[in-house]
């Protein structure tokens, strides 16, 4: 094995003569996907280095090197999607699990059985949303006590009231990260829309 950053033409050359692989890359998942197309279906051993922007990836070849390839850097996703819903209408899932995280894609106040956002002005929207975003976390087992993190986009911030009071109903301390943005407009018409980061 080669002892230090391996990040030029003539370190790489060297570490090659000595039985190691070598691929500058540019990013994590540029390493991910070269692991596969080094290694084949045999389990090889290799090292992850980051150098400044370059991502450098090391395949050892010998049997006296145990460092393994980190497997969190293989990342599997799982769709999560809540029978009590609408399936989604569009390239996205209701939710991703991640690498330890839910991701929880935006919802507004749509009524499952319509399909229309629901009633009522933003009061009524907002208690649909967090229906709708517990009915998610419900599908995997979690509820709003695991949110770390809330995104709520406004069409005026004029709602931010209203909405903040159905808000703090569902969240005790410590709460949640939160952002709050103002947008133009939102999918179906409607006037706020949620989306979560929970620890799964």
């Amino acid at each position: 094995m080669i002892a230090g950053t391996v990040s030029t033409e003539v370190k790489a050359e060297l570490a090659h003569a000595h039985g190691c692989n070598h691929t500058i890359l540019q990013t994590n998942i540029d390493f991910v996907a070269e692991v596969p197309r080094i290694s084949g279906d045999e389990k090889l051993p290799v090292v992850f280095d980051s150098v400044g922007k370059d991502t450098f990836l090391r395949s050892l070849h010998h049997s006296d090197h145990l460092t393994q390839y980190p497997q969190e850097l293989a990342m599997s996703k799982t769709a999560i999607t809540s029978p009590e819903l609408a399936p989604p209408v569009g390239p996205f899932s209701q939710a991703i699990e991640v690498g330890g995280f839910l991701y929880v894609s935006g919802h507004v106040g749509q009524d499952p059985a319509t399909g229309k956002v629901v009633e009522g002005g933003i009061v009524a929207e907002t208690e649909r949303v967090f229906r709708n975003l517990s009915a998610v976390l419900k599908t995997v087992g979690r509820n709003f006590d695991d949110v770390a993190r809330a995104g709520v986009y406004l069409t005026s911030m004029s709602d931010f009231g209203a909405m903040n009071g159905i808000y703090a109903k569902h969240f005790s301390q410590p709460f949640p990260a939160r952002t709050t943005i103002a947008v133009a407009a939102l999918p179906l018409g409607a006037c706020v829309e949620i989306d979560l980061v929970v620890k799964a």
